[in-house]
């Protein structure tokens, strides 16, 4: 694999990475408000 692939794909990679955790904590955050754990049908105060 050439270098300039290489970088292309070292920069992608760390673009999804970023995503990820971008979602992760999306993810997270609605875990943590009432509303979600009320959908999931789960007591508000399982975490407390």
């Amino acid at each position: 694999m050439n270098r300039e692939r290489a970088k292309k794909v070292l920069k992608l990679l760390d673009s999804i990475n970023k995503e990820i955790e971008l979602l992760g904590g999306a993810i997270h955050k609605m875990q943590l408000s009432p509303v979600a754990l009320d959908r999931q049908g789960r007591s508000k105060n399982k975490f407390n």
